[in-house]
Parts: C-alpha cells; sequence; structure tokens
C-alpha cells in the first residue's frame, strides 16, 4: 500500500493509509499479519477498515468494518469529521453491516462525528448495527439520536 498524501508515515505505520490525509474516496484499514503483527500489506486479517464515499443525493456514506476499539478509534474519528466538509454534502450515514466489536471509544468516535454533522447543519445516521454492536448503541444511548429505528432483531440478544 501507497501512502496517499506523502507527507505522513503511512506506509512504515501499523496503518497503511493515514486516514487525517486520505481524501473522501480513500481507504484505511489494518491488517493483521500471520505473524501476530499489524502490519501493511497484502494477506493477512483486516480487523478495521473503514471507507468514505459521497453517494446520490448529497450524502456521504462511511463504511465501517471489523473491530473499532481504542487502537484504531482515533482514525474512525477522523473520517468522521472530515465527512460533513465534503463539498456539496447533505448528510452522513454511517454504515456498520460489517461491524462486530465496538467498545466505548468507538462510540465516541460516532459521537464525534454527530456533532460535526449536526454543526454543519447536516442530517446524520447510523444503519445497519446488529448484534453486540446495537447492544452497545442502544446501552449508551446513543441509538434514538443516531436515528437508529428500533431493529426487527432483539438487540439484547447478542
Amino acid at each position: 500500500m501507497v501512502p496517499l498524501c506523502g507527507r505522513c508515515l503511512c506506509r512504515e505505520s501499523a496503518l497503511p493509509v493515514n486516514p487525517l490525509c486520505a481524501p473522501i474516496g480513500a481507504e484505511a484499514y489494518l491488517v493483521l499479519a500471520g505473524n501476530g503483527k499489524l502490519a501493511p500489506g497484502e494477506g493477512g486479517w483486516v480487523v478495521f477498515k473503514v471507507y468514505a464515499e459521497p453517494v446520490r443525493d448529497g450524502a456521504v456514506v462511511v463504511r465501517v468494518s471489523g473491530e473499532v476499539d481504542l487502537t484504531v478509534s482515533a482514525q474512525l474519528e477522523r473520517v468522521l469529521l472530515a465527512a460533513p466538509a465534503t463539498r456539496d454534502v447533505s448528510s452522513v450515514v454511517v454504515d456498520l453491516e460489517d461491524l462486530w466489536f465496538l467498545d466505548s471509544s468507538g462510540v465516541h468516535a460516532l459521537v464525534k462525528g454527530y456533532l460535526a454533522a449536526r454543526d454543519a447543519g447536516l442530517a446524520y445516521a447510523v444503519r445497519n448495527a446488529s448484534g453486540m454492536v446495537a447492544r452497545v448503541l442502544h446501552i449508551t444511548g446513543v441509538a434514538e439520536p443516531f436515528g437508529m429505528a428500533e431493529q426487527a432483531s432483539d438487540p439484547k440478544g447478542a
């Protein structure tokens, strides 16, 4: 993976792309290599990925997959804070369909994204959370402000 910005150490860090430097439309991810170390490169097991893309009607969709914990929550926060600044954006949608773990630092990043969108006068919604992730969002009380309707499956069953 080649750094997008050329001014940071993305290539030599655990994160092959620094979302602070990456524009909307670039991916940031963390790979767990076979040797048990976090490393960029091909193969291995992706433990975190975030991708933001503009879609029709002025929405920016931020897709998050894998695990969000203290080691990657700052990268998620950077992408969520950059989304409202995208040109001609009218809303920010966070898609958690492929997210299987979320800790309090991840909830904090989602709240910061919500506040940034609100301050910019934009709609903000979280969608497709399920299992333990949905349960965490409901227990912490942020599901309703994030526009998450009561899900057909009981989040307590996670």
